[in-house]
């Protein structure tokens, strides 16, 4: 976890609770007026046991994750700086994974686009970052292109 602390010591986090198998955690995003519950799951690839989905939002009462909620809780980057850090312990216990995700919405999409921007000098020693085109294609990041989706492996 010496990474983690490394990577993100200026972005403050939320502490995480996370499941034992390390695919699902939960955390509190904190405003003066609310606090909303998040939560972030790994979700296995039926077709590949390598491949996961990321999916992030608010935790609904009945246990879902609501992707298309706009919490507007003033905190956008902390909740951000907390998703990356399940990475970590994530790939710690996956480390053979590939991680795969897109925004609910093209801004949001977007979004993850300048996030990763922001991280990828600190990440690429430890991670590849991939950028899914339009046409399916795969092809190694770069924060001028748009992309539909991205992929995440750690490097050997």
């Amino acid at each position: 976890w010496e990474f983690n602390y490394l990577c993100l010591m200026d972005k403050p986090t939320y502490k995480l609770q996370s499941s034992t198998d390390s695919l699902q955690y939960v955390f509190e995003s904190v405003s003066d007026e609310k606090k909303i519950t998040k939560a972030v799951a790994y979700i296995q690839s039926e077709d590949n046991s390598d491949l996961y989905q990321l999916i992030f939002g608010d935790l609904a009462e009945n246990g879902d994750i609501d992707v298309l909620s706009v919490s507007n809780n003033a905190d956008m980057k902390t909740v951000l700086a907390t998703v990356v850090s399940t990475f970590f312990q994530f790939f710690e216990q996956y480390p053979d994974a590939t991680v795969a995700f897109t925004g609910s919405t093209l801004s949001r999409t977007r979004l993850y686009r300048a996030v990763i921007s922001g991280l990828v000098k600190e990440t690429e020693l430890y991670y590849q970052v991939l950028g899914i085109k339009e046409n399916g294609h795969f092809e190694p990041f770069n924060n001028q292109e748009v992309y539909v989706g991205y992929l995440i492996t750690q490097k050997r």
